[in-house]
């Protein structure tokens, strides 16, 4: 794919992670890598948009820190430092400004925070949402729950591996040395939505596949 995007506005791209489970940091990390990736890409805003595990909106959002990645698990490298000016955490109103959205959810928050986005998002904007959370399962809920919602065109994904917060270097680490992302193969409707989207993440260094269906024999095969 060839990155075709506007050079006269950065699209906005809603990040949405599980802030209030405390035994699992899973979601956070992946939602900090990504915003490292879509800051490297030097094409995009990114929204960080907490949720809480009852749906209930946060008294206060967290307070802008320093924020380092690696693309990869080597450390061999710098850390990357994301710049404060390329993300915002903000409230779940700001998605409705967002190009696309990815859903990055501990798997017990999944469907709660779906119902909560299509409660959100009830205009008819054409806006892509990603899955890119770990777990097979999780990409076909969300197109479950967000099936029917006008403007909405989601993608089912699956990623293959975990973040880790590497607290000697206050950076967020891949658990493998080439990270990837499993997306369906998009008809040619939903294709005209996201190919944007989707050349955009293509753009990073994250390593893309495709497949005409996504299920654990798919996934597996994929990497």
């Amino acid at each position: 794919r060839n990155l075709k995007m506007a050079s006269r506005q950065k699209p906005n791209v809603g990040v949405i992670y599980s802030e209030s489970n405390n035994l699992s940091k899973e979601s956070k990390n992946m939602a900090h890598y990504f915003l490292g990736l879509l800051s490297s890409s030097g094409y995009a805003h990114t929204y960080m948009i907490p949720f809480q595990s009852d749906g209930s909106p946060l008294s206060s959002l967290p307070s802008v820190r320093r924020i380092y990645y690696c693309s990869d698990n080597t450390l061999s490298k710098k850390p990357t430092e994301v710049p404060s000016s390329d993300f915002t955490y903000a409230h779940w109103s700001t998605l409705q400004s967002c190009h696309f959205i990815l859903i990055t959810v501990n798997t017990s928050d999944t469907v709660l925070c779906c119902k909560k986005l299509a409660d959100l998002l009830t205009n008819n904007k054409n806006i892509t949402v990603f899955s890119v959370q770990r777990g097979v399962k999780n990409s076909s809920t969300v197109k479950d729950e967000l099936a029917g919602q006008p403007g909405l065109t989601v993608v089912e994904g699956v990623v293959g591996f975990a973040v880790l917060f590497n607290q000697r270097f206050n950076t967020y680490v891949p658990t493998i040395p080439t990270t990837a992302v499993l997306f369906e193969r998009l008809s040619a409707d939903a294709a005209r939505v996201a190919n944007g989207p989707l050349n955009l993440l293509e753009s990073t260094n994250l390593t893309v596949y495709y497949r005409k269906i996504i299920t654990r024999t798919h996934f597996l095969g994929a990497f």
